[in-house]
Protein backbone atom coordinates (compact mmCIF):
# COMPACT_ATOMS: atom_id res chain seq x y z
CA UNK A 1 0.00 0.00 0.00
CA UNK A 2 1.43 3.41 -0.95
CA UNK A 3 0.90 6.42 1.24
CA UNK A 4 0.27 9.25 -1.59
CA UNK A 5 1.90 12.33 0.88
CA UNK A 6 -0.99 14.17 1.29
CA UNK A 7 -1.60 17.12 3.87
CA UNK A 8 -3.83 16.14 6.78
CA UNK A 9 -5.63 19.13 6.33
CA UNK A 10 -9.21 20.32 4.53
CA UNK A 11 -7.30 21.95 2.16
CA UNK A 12 -6.92 18.60 0.37
CA UNK A 13 -10.15 18.63 -0.67
CA UNK A 14 -10.95 22.13 -1.79
CA UNK A 15 -10.42 21.74 -5.08
CA UNK A 16 -11.68 18.40 -5.29
CA UNK A 17 -15.16 19.50 -3.94
CA UNK A 18 -14.95 22.67 -5.60
CA UNK A 19 -14.63 21.13 -9.39
CA UNK A 20 -17.60 18.90 -8.82
CA UNK A 21 -19.73 21.31 -7.36
CA UNK A 22 -19.29 23.39 -10.57
CA UNK A 23 -19.92 20.35 -12.73
CA UNK A 24 -22.81 19.74 -14.70
CA UNK A 25 -24.72 17.27 -13.37
CA UNK A 26 -24.37 13.92 -15.20
CA UNK A 27 -25.24 10.16 -14.45
CA UNK A 28 -22.98 8.70 -11.99
CA UNK A 29 -22.67 5.09 -10.82
CA UNK A 30 -26.21 4.65 -9.46
CA UNK A 31 -26.64 4.67 -5.70
CA UNK A 32 -24.22 7.18 -5.46
CA UNK A 33 -25.27 10.52 -2.44
CA UNK A 34 -23.26 12.27 -1.07
CA UNK A 35 -26.24 14.76 -0.05
CA UNK A 36 -23.46 17.29 2.13
CA UNK A 37 -21.78 19.76 -0.14
CA UNK A 38 -19.15 19.68 2.28
CA UNK A 39 -18.35 16.26 2.77
CA UNK A 40 -16.07 14.37 0.38
CA UNK A 41 -15.95 10.42 0.10
CA UNK A 42 -12.31 8.78 -1.58
CA UNK A 43 -11.99 5.18 -2.42
CA UNK A 44 -8.82 3.59 -3.30
CA UNK A 45 -10.46 0.07 -4.76
CA UNK A 46 -7.40 -2.03 -4.49
CA UNK A 47 -6.16 -1.13 -1.10
CA UNK A 48 -9.83 -1.25 0.36
CA UNK A 49 -9.00 2.42 1.54
CA UNK A 50 -11.23 4.64 2.86
CA UNK A 51 -10.79 8.57 2.72
CA UNK A 52 -13.59 10.88 4.49
CA UNK A 53 -13.83 14.80 4.66
CA UNK A 54 -16.61 15.90 6.68
CA UNK A 55 -17.82 12.79 8.77
CA UNK A 56 -15.73 11.75 11.69
CA UNK A 57 -16.03 8.21 13.23
CA UNK A 58 -18.85 7.01 11.49
CA UNK A 59 -20.32 3.32 10.81
CA UNK A 60 -19.75 2.35 7.45
CA UNK A 61 -21.09 -1.24 5.11
CA UNK A 62 -19.97 -2.31 2.34
CA UNK A 63 -22.72 -3.29 0.37
CA UNK A 64 -22.32 -5.89 -2.64
CA UNK A 65 -24.97 -6.66 -5.58
CA UNK A 66 -26.33 -9.94 -5.18
CA UNK A 67 -27.60 -12.10 -8.19
CA UNK A 68 -31.16 -11.78 -8.87
CA UNK A 69 -31.21 -8.20 -7.13
CA UNK A 70 -30.74 -6.65 -4.07
CA UNK A 71 -27.80 -6.22 -2.26
CA UNK A 72 -26.32 -8.41 1.30
CA UNK A 73 -23.10 -6.64 3.64
CA UNK A 74 -20.16 -8.20 3.59
CA UNK A 75 -18.02 -5.94 5.59
CA UNK A 76 -18.61 -2.80 8.20
CA UNK A 77 -16.40 -1.14 10.21
CA UNK A 78 -15.71 2.44 11.91
CA UNK A 79 -14.07 5.34 10.52
CA UNK A 80 -10.95 6.38 12.68
CA UNK A 81 -10.13 10.50 12.86
CA UNK A 82 -6.69 11.96 12.82
CA UNK A 83 -6.54 14.54 15.52
CA UNK A 84 -3.99 16.76 13.37
CA UNK A 85 -7.02 17.58 10.54
CA UNK A 86 -10.26 18.10 12.04
CA UNK A 87 -12.78 17.00 9.47
CA UNK A 88 -10.84 14.05 8.15
CA UNK A 89 -11.33 9.91 9.18
CA UNK A 90 -10.65 6.78 7.47
CA UNK A 91 -10.44 2.99 7.42
CA UNK A 92 -7.87 1.19 6.63
CA UNK A 93 -6.22 4.42 5.59
CA UNK A 94 -2.64 5.24 5.28
CA UNK A 95 -3.36 9.01 5.19
CA UNK A 96 -4.77 9.12 8.47
CA UNK A 97 -3.13 8.75 11.71
CA UNK A 98 -5.44 7.64 14.53
CA UNK A 99 -6.28 4.94 16.41
CA UNK A 100 -6.19 1.40 15.07
CA UNK A 101 -9.58 0.37 17.05
CA UNK A 102 -11.81 2.72 15.08
CA UNK A 103 -10.21 3.22 11.75
CA UNK A 104 -9.65 -0.44 10.38
CA UNK A 105 -12.39 -2.74 9.33
CA UNK A 106 -14.22 -5.08 11.68
CA UNK A 107 -12.62 -8.61 11.37
CA UNK A 108 -11.01 -8.73 8.05
CA UNK A 109 -9.99 -6.35 5.43
CA UNK A 110 -12.57 -6.91 2.64
CA UNK A 111 -11.42 -6.73 -1.12
CA UNK A 112 -13.67 -3.82 -2.82
CA UNK A 113 -15.14 -4.68 -6.33
CA UNK A 114 -16.91 -2.63 -8.88
CA UNK A 115 -20.16 -1.60 -7.96
CA UNK A 116 -19.81 -2.31 -4.10
CA UNK A 117 -21.78 0.44 -2.58
CA UNK A 118 -20.02 2.27 0.42
CA UNK A 119 -22.63 3.54 2.83
CA UNK A 120 -22.43 6.11 5.62
CA UNK A 121 -24.18 5.94 9.09
CA UNK A 122 -25.01 9.47 8.28
CA UNK A 123 -27.05 8.91 5.21
CA UNK A 124 -23.64 9.89 2.72
CA UNK A 125 -22.57 6.82 0.09
CA UNK A 126 -20.83 6.09 -2.72
CA UNK A 127 -20.52 3.46 -5.32
CA UNK A 128 -16.89 2.10 -6.37
CA UNK A 129 -16.19 2.92 -9.46
CA UNK A 130 -14.46 0.05 -11.87
CA UNK A 131 -11.53 2.00 -13.00
CA UNK A 132 -7.85 0.91 -12.91
CA UNK A 133 -4.37 2.31 -14.57
CA UNK A 134 -0.85 0.70 -16.05
CA UNK A 135 2.31 1.75 -15.04
CA UNK A 136 3.63 5.26 -16.63
CA UNK A 137 5.09 4.43 -19.85
CA UNK A 138 8.03 7.20 -20.80
CA UNK A 139 8.26 8.36 -24.00
CA UNK A 140 11.30 11.03 -24.66
CA UNK A 141 10.33 13.98 -22.12
CA UNK A 142 6.45 12.59 -22.14
CA UNK A 143 4.44 10.61 -19.92
CA UNK A 144 1.51 8.02 -21.35
CA UNK A 145 -0.65 5.70 -19.21
CA UNK A 146 -3.03 3.37 -20.01
CA UNK A 147 -5.91 2.11 -18.28
CA UNK A 148 -9.66 1.17 -18.37
CA UNK A 149 -12.96 2.32 -16.72
CA UNK A 150 -16.52 0.61 -16.55
CA UNK A 151 -19.54 1.73 -15.54
CA UNK A 152 -21.80 -0.79 -13.52
CA UNK A 153 -23.44 -1.78 -16.97
CA UNK A 154 -20.08 -2.83 -18.67
CA UNK A 155 -19.91 0.38 -20.61
CA UNK A 156 -18.10 3.37 -20.17
CA UNK A 157 -18.16 5.86 -17.77
CA UNK A 158 -18.12 9.52 -18.86
CA UNK A 159 -15.12 10.44 -20.23
CA UNK A 160 -15.15 13.79 -17.93
CA UNK A 161 -15.63 11.93 -15.33
CA UNK A 162 -11.71 9.48 -15.76
CA UNK A 163 -8.66 10.61 -14.50
CA UNK A 164 -4.99 9.65 -14.49
CA UNK A 165 -2.96 10.83 -11.63
CA UNK A 166 0.78 11.43 -11.35
CA UNK A 167 1.96 11.93 -7.61
CA UNK A 168 5.38 13.00 -6.74
CA UNK A 169 7.54 10.25 -4.86
CA UNK A 170 8.76 13.24 -2.84
CA UNK A 171 8.15 17.14 -2.60
CA UNK A 172 5.44 18.95 -4.83
CA UNK A 173 5.13 19.80 -8.51
CA UNK A 174 6.13 23.51 -9.35
CA UNK A 175 3.35 23.23 -11.35
CA UNK A 176 -0.42 20.84 -10.96
CA UNK A 177 -3.36 20.59 -8.76
CA UNK A 178 -3.60 21.14 -5.19
CA UNK A 179 -1.03 23.59 -5.26
CA UNK A 180 1.42 20.91 -6.90
CA UNK A 181 0.63 17.99 -4.84
CA UNK A 182 -0.25 15.89 -7.96
CA UNK A 183 -0.46 16.43 -11.77
CA UNK A 184 -4.29 15.46 -13.28
CA UNK A 185 -4.69 14.67 -17.09
CA UNK A 186 -8.25 15.83 -16.85
CA UNK A 187 -7.24 19.01 -15.24
CA UNK A 188 -4.76 19.79 -17.92
CA UNK A 189 -1.55 19.84 -15.77
CA UNK A 190 1.30 19.38 -17.83
CA UNK A 191 -0.47 19.33 -20.84
CA UNK A 192 -2.17 16.74 -19.87
CA UNK A 193 -5.42 14.96 -21.73
CA UNK A 194 -7.08 11.66 -21.21
CA UNK A 195 -9.95 9.86 -23.96
CA UNK A 196 -10.75 6.46 -24.76
CA UNK A 197 -9.25 5.01 -27.28
CA UNK A 198 -12.08 4.62 -29.47
CA UNK A 199 -16.29 4.90 -29.25
CA UNK A 200 -17.34 2.55 -27.21
CA UNK A 201 -13.83 1.43 -25.72
CA UNK A 202 -13.15 0.83 -21.52
CA UNK A 203 -9.53 1.45 -23.08
CA UNK A 204 -8.72 5.14 -22.04
CA UNK A 205 -4.79 6.49 -22.82
CA UNK A 206 -3.91 9.60 -20.97
CA UNK A 207 -1.03 12.07 -22.38
CA UNK A 208 1.56 14.31 -20.51
CA UNK A 209 3.15 16.14 -23.05
CA UNK A 210 4.38 19.52 -21.66
CA UNK A 211 5.71 18.98 -18.10
CA UNK A 212 8.47 21.72 -18.85
CA UNK A 213 10.29 21.78 -14.73
CA UNK A 214 8.45 18.66 -13.68
CA UNK A 215 9.15 16.29 -16.10
CA UNK A 216 12.32 14.23 -13.90
CA UNK A 217 9.34 14.21 -11.10
CA UNK A 218 6.63 12.92 -13.27
CA UNK A 219 8.86 9.97 -14.50
CA UNK A 220 9.25 8.76 -11.12
CA UNK A 221 5.49 9.25 -10.23
CA UNK A 222 3.17 7.13 -8.26
CA UNK A 223 0.33 6.59 -11.10
CA UNK A 224 -3.66 6.66 -10.04
CA UNK A 225 -6.41 5.90 -12.26
CA UNK A 226 -9.33 7.99 -10.73
CA UNK A 227 -13.50 8.04 -11.44
CA UNK A 228 -13.83 11.58 -10.34
CA UNK A 229 -17.72 12.30 -10.29
CA UNK A 230 -19.38 14.23 -10.39
CA UNK A 231 -22.37 14.25 -8.06
CA UNK A 232 -25.60 15.91 -8.09
CA UNK A 233 -25.19 20.01 -8.54
CA UNK A 234 -26.27 19.76 -4.57
CA UNK A 235 -24.15 17.14 -3.38
CA UNK A 236 -20.95 16.62 -2.22
CA UNK A 237 -17.34 14.79 -3.36
CA UNK A 238 -16.99 10.96 -4.72
CA UNK A 239 -13.96 9.66 -5.89
CA UNK A 240 -12.75 5.74 -6.72
CA UNK A 241 -9.09 5.65 -7.18
CA UNK A 242 -7.26 2.57 -8.08
CA UNK A 243 -3.56 3.06 -7.27
CA UNK A 244 -0.97 1.19 -9.64
CA UNK A 245 1.53 -1.10 -8.03
CA UNK A 246 -0.44 -0.72 -4.55
CA UNK A 247 -0.62 -4.01 -2.35
CA UNK A 248 -3.94 -4.91 -1.44
CA UNK A 249 -4.77 -5.49 3.08
CA UNK A 250 -4.21 -3.37 5.87
CA UNK A 251 -2.14 -1.16 6.53
CA UNK A 252 0.28 -1.17 9.53
CA UNK A 253 -1.66 -0.14 11.93
CA UNK A 254 -5.27 -2.79 11.34
CA UNK A 255 -2.91 -5.90 11.23
CA UNK A 256 -5.74 -7.78 13.41
CA UNK A 257 -7.70 -7.70 10.05
CA UNK A 258 -6.09 -8.98 7.80
CA UNK A 259 -7.43 -9.22 3.96
CA UNK A 260 -9.79 -11.41 3.10
CA UNK A 261 -10.96 -11.43 -0.36
CA UNK A 262 -13.71 -13.84 -2.29
CA UNK A 263 -11.76 -15.11 -5.55
CA UNK A 264 -10.00 -17.90 -7.56
CA UNK A 265 -5.97 -17.70 -6.87
CA UNK A 266 -4.29 -20.43 -8.76
CA UNK A 267 -4.90 -23.37 -11.02
CA UNK A 268 -3.20 -26.99 -11.51
CA UNK A 269 -1.79 -25.43 -14.64
CA UNK A 270 1.79 -25.11 -15.67
CA UNK A 271 2.63 -21.43 -15.15
CA UNK A 272 -1.64 -20.80 -15.24
CA UNK A 273 -1.14 -21.69 -18.98
CA UNK A 274 -3.82 -23.58 -19.87
CA UNK A 275 -2.65 -26.05 -22.80
CA UNK A 276 -3.14 -29.19 -24.98
CA UNK A 277 -2.32 -31.25 -21.98
CA UNK A 278 -5.28 -29.68 -19.53
CA UNK A 279 -7.77 -30.14 -22.06
CA UNK A 280 -7.19 -33.65 -22.35
CA UNK A 281 -7.60 -33.88 -18.24
CA UNK A 282 -9.35 -32.02 -15.71
CA UNK A 283 -8.50 -28.67 -14.37
CA UNK A 284 -8.17 -27.91 -10.96
CA UNK A 285 -8.68 -24.24 -9.45
CA UNK A 286 -8.13 -23.16 -5.72
CA UNK A 287 -9.38 -19.76 -4.41
CA UNK A 288 -10.26 -18.13 -0.69
CA UNK A 289 -13.14 -16.69 0.99
CA UNK A 290 -13.59 -13.88 3.53
CA UNK A 291 -15.22 -15.48 6.68
CA UNK A 292 -18.59 -16.46 6.63
CA UNK A 293 -18.57 -17.29 2.89
CA UNK A 294 -18.50 -20.24 1.32
CA UNK A 295 -17.90 -20.83 -2.55
CA UNK A 296 -20.82 -22.11 -5.06
CA UNK A 297 -19.54 -21.94 -8.54
CA UNK A 298 -16.82 -21.11 -10.70
CA UNK A 299 -16.98 -19.50 -13.88
CA UNK A 300 -14.24 -19.25 -16.75
CA UNK A 301 -14.97 -17.03 -19.99
CA UNK A 302 -12.97 -16.55 -23.17
CA UNK A 303 -12.17 -13.70 -25.01
CA UNK A 304 -15.34 -14.33 -27.51
CA UNK A 305 -17.28 -14.09 -24.45
CA UNK A 306 -18.08 -18.03 -24.46
CA UNK A 307 -18.64 -19.09 -20.37
CA UNK A 308 -18.38 -22.44 -18.97
CA UNK A 309 -18.84 -23.35 -15.11
CA UNK A 310 -18.70 -25.95 -12.45
CA UNK A 311 -19.70 -26.16 -8.75
CA UNK A 312 -17.21 -25.40 -6.19
CA UNK A 313 -16.96 -26.07 -2.68
CA UNK A 314 -15.66 -25.11 0.24
CA UNK A 315 -14.87 -21.60 2.90
CA UNK A 316 -11.99 -20.33 3.64
CA UNK A 317 -11.03 -21.95 1.25
CA UNK A 318 -12.50 -24.20 -1.72
CA UNK A 319 -11.49 -25.85 -5.12
CA UNK A 320 -13.48 -26.35 -7.95
CA UNK A 321 -12.83 -28.81 -10.80
CA UNK A 322 -13.47 -28.53 -14.84
CA UNK A 323 -13.51 -31.57 -16.99
CA UNK A 324 -10.75 -31.23 -19.96
CA UNK A 325 -13.73 -31.74 -22.46
CA UNK A 326 -15.34 -27.89 -21.09
CA UNK A 327 -11.93 -26.49 -21.50
CA UNK A 328 -11.58 -27.20 -24.79
CA UNK A 329 -14.63 -25.26 -26.28
CA UNK A 330 -13.02 -22.33 -25.05
CA UNK A 331 -11.30 -20.01 -27.26
CA UNK A 332 -7.29 -19.62 -26.79
CA UNK A 333 -5.84 -16.55 -25.31
CA UNK A 334 -6.94 -14.62 -22.18
CA UNK A 335 -9.47 -16.53 -19.86
CA UNK A 336 -11.06 -14.75 -17.26
CA UNK A 337 -12.10 -16.95 -14.03
CA UNK A 338 -14.30 -16.10 -11.56
CA UNK A 339 -16.98 -17.44 -8.90
CA UNK A 340 -20.25 -17.17 -7.33
CA UNK A 341 -20.10 -16.43 -3.30
CA UNK A 342 -22.65 -16.89 -0.50
CA UNK A 343 -22.97 -15.00 3.12
CA UNK A 344 -25.76 -16.73 4.08
CA UNK A 345 -27.79 -13.54 3.12
CA UNK A 346 -27.37 -13.66 -0.96
CA UNK A 347 -25.32 -15.09 -3.63
CA UNK A 348 -22.37 -12.60 -5.29
CA UNK A 349 -19.74 -12.45 -7.61
CA UNK A 350 -16.20 -12.07 -6.13
CA UNK A 351 -13.10 -11.15 -7.83
CA UNK A 352 -11.09 -12.50 -10.81
CA UNK A 353 -8.22 -14.06 -12.03
CA UNK A 354 -6.44 -14.18 -15.55
CA UNK A 355 -4.92 -17.36 -17.17
CA UNK A 356 -3.67 -17.67 -20.78
CA UNK A 357 -5.36 -21.13 -22.92
CA UNK A 358 -2.41 -21.92 -25.48
CA UNK A 359 -3.62 -25.22 -27.43
CA UNK A 360 -2.23 -24.06 -30.65
CA UNK A 361 1.17 -24.24 -31.90
CA UNK A 362 2.44 -21.09 -33.63
CA UNK A 363 3.45 -20.97 -37.20
CA UNK A 364 6.95 -22.35 -38.31
CA UNK A 365 9.40 -19.61 -38.67
CA UNK A 366 9.06 -17.42 -41.49
CA UNK A 367 10.68 -14.42 -43.50
CA UNK A 368 9.75 -12.07 -46.64
CA UNK A 369 12.99 -12.40 -47.61
CA UNK A 370 15.95 -15.02 -47.37
CA UNK A 371 17.53 -14.61 -43.91
CA UNK A 372 20.44 -12.19 -43.90
CA UNK A 373 19.99 -10.57 -47.67
CA UNK A 374 17.79 -7.46 -47.20
CA UNK A 375 19.09 -5.40 -49.62
CA UNK A 376 17.49 -2.32 -47.75
CA UNK A 377 15.60 -1.30 -44.52
CA UNK A 378 12.23 -2.73 -45.01
CA UNK A 379 9.50 -4.37 -42.53
CA UNK A 380 10.56 -7.91 -42.37
CA UNK A 381 7.91 -10.14 -39.68
CA UNK A 382 9.64 -13.64 -38.31
CA UNK A 383 8.31 -15.94 -35.77
CA UNK A 384 9.35 -18.98 -33.45
CA UNK A 385 7.31 -21.95 -32.05
CA UNK A 386 9.51 -22.18 -29.13
CA UNK A 387 12.25 -20.54 -27.19
CA UNK A 388 15.54 -21.45 -28.16
CA UNK A 389 13.71 -21.13 -31.61
CA UNK A 390 13.54 -17.32 -30.56
CA UNK A 391 17.05 -16.84 -29.42
CA UNK A 392 18.41 -18.34 -33.36
CA UNK A 393 16.27 -15.91 -35.41
CA UNK A 394 17.09 -13.01 -33.42
CA UNK A 395 20.58 -13.42 -32.98
CA UNK A 396 20.71 -14.33 -37.08
CA UNK A 397 18.33 -11.59 -38.27
CA UNK A 398 18.92 -9.04 -35.05
CA UNK A 399 15.49 -7.49 -35.40
CA UNK A 400 14.26 -3.70 -34.18
CA UNK A 401 11.31 -5.32 -31.76
CA UNK A 402 10.38 -8.97 -30.50
CA UNK A 403 7.24 -9.73 -29.56
CA UNK A 404 6.86 -12.64 -26.85
CA UNK A 405 5.22 -14.61 -25.18
CA UNK A 406 5.79 -15.71 -21.49
CA UNK A 407 3.90 -19.52 -21.81
CA UNK A 408 5.94 -20.86 -24.43
CA UNK A 409 7.48 -24.28 -24.92
CA UNK A 410 10.69 -25.22 -23.45
CA UNK A 411 12.45 -22.42 -21.83
CA UNK A 412 9.92 -19.70 -20.41
CA UNK A 413 9.60 -15.55 -22.28
CA UNK A 414 11.36 -14.18 -19.27
CA UNK A 415 14.45 -16.32 -19.99
CA UNK A 416 14.42 -15.81 -23.57
CA UNK A 417 14.29 -11.90 -22.91
CA UNK A 418 17.33 -12.09 -20.57
CA UNK A 419 19.19 -14.04 -23.16
CA UNK A 420 18.56 -11.73 -26.24
CA UNK A 421 19.33 -9.29 -23.98
CA UNK A 422 23.06 -10.60 -22.84
CA UNK A 423 23.68 -11.96 -26.12
CA UNK A 424 23.15 -8.62 -27.64
CA UNK A 425 26.20 -6.92 -28.82
CA UNK A 426 25.64 -3.67 -29.42
CA UNK A 427 22.18 -2.91 -30.66
CA UNK A 428 19.14 -4.42 -28.51
CA UNK A 429 16.06 -5.70 -29.68
CA UNK A 430 13.10 -3.92 -28.00
CA UNK A 431 11.51 -6.39 -26.36
CA UNK A 432 7.59 -6.11 -25.87
CA UNK A 433 5.66 -9.36 -23.84
CA UNK A 434 2.28 -10.54 -25.33
CA UNK A 435 1.04 -12.87 -22.81
CA UNK A 436 -2.28 -14.10 -21.00
CA UNK A 437 -0.27 -13.14 -17.93
CA UNK A 438 -1.38 -9.36 -16.63
CA UNK A 439 -1.16 -9.92 -12.71
CA UNK A 440 0.68 -7.15 -11.17
CA UNK A 441 3.48 -10.02 -10.27
CA UNK A 442 3.61 -10.89 -13.92
CA UNK A 443 4.20 -7.13 -14.78
CA UNK A 444 7.28 -6.93 -12.15
CA UNK A 445 8.76 -9.87 -13.79
CA UNK A 446 8.81 -8.98 -16.93
CA UNK A 447 10.45 -5.25 -16.57
CA UNK A 448 13.57 -7.37 -14.19
CA UNK A 449 13.42 -9.37 -17.40
CA UNK A 450 13.89 -6.68 -19.52
CA UNK A 451 10.55 -6.09 -21.68
CA UNK A 452 9.91 -2.45 -22.51
CA UNK A 453 6.02 -2.97 -22.59
CA UNK A 454 3.62 -5.56 -21.02
CA UNK A 455 0.74 -6.14 -23.13
CA UNK A 456 -2.28 -8.77 -22.32
CA UNK A 457 -4.08 -10.81 -24.52
CA UNK A 458 -5.78 -10.36 -26.77
CA UNK A 459 -4.29 -7.80 -27.72
CA UNK A 460 -6.37 -5.13 -29.94
CA UNK A 461 -4.88 -4.04 -33.05
CA UNK A 462 -4.62 -0.08 -32.10
CA UNK A 463 -2.91 -1.49 -28.45
CA UNK A 464 -0.23 -2.81 -30.44
CA UNK A 465 0.07 -0.28 -33.01
CA UNK A 466 0.30 2.11 -29.79
CA UNK A 467 2.65 0.13 -28.29
CA UNK A 468 5.15 -0.21 -31.26
CA UNK A 469 4.87 3.26 -32.00
CA UNK A 470 6.13 3.83 -28.44
CA UNK A 471 9.15 1.41 -28.43
CA UNK A 472 9.76 3.12 -32.40
CA UNK A 473 10.07 6.69 -30.82
CA UNK A 474 12.28 5.36 -27.51
CA UNK A 475 15.71 5.26 -27.86
CA UNK A 476 18.04 2.60 -28.80
CA UNK A 477 19.41 0.56 -25.72
CA UNK A 478 22.67 -0.15 -25.84
CA UNK A 479 24.17 -3.15 -24.66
Amino acid sequence: MHARQLPRSLARWAPLTAAILGSAAIASPAGAAVANPNDAIVVTSNTSDLLLSGPENVAVTVDRPTIGGGTTTIATGTSGSDPAAPGESGINSAHIVGTPADGCWDAFTPQLLAGDVINLDNGDSTTVAGVTAEPLIVDGNNVIVHGTAFSESGGQLPADEIDAQLFPPNGKFDGGSSGGQFLSAQAGDGGGSIAYDAPGSNNWTAHFNNLGTDTALAKRAQVVGAWTGPAAATGGGEETDFEVGATPGPNADCAGSPYAPNEPRSTNATANTISSQNTNSDLTITGVTQPGTNAVTVTLRDRSGRIISASASGAGTWSATVPGSQLATLADGAITIGGTFNNGDGTFRGGTLTVNKDTVGPAAPSASVAPGTYPSAQTVALSASEGTEAINVARTERPDVVLLDIGLPGIDGYEVARRLLAQADKRRPALVAMTGYGQAEDRKRAREAGFALHLVKPVEPDALKRALAVVDRAPTPEA
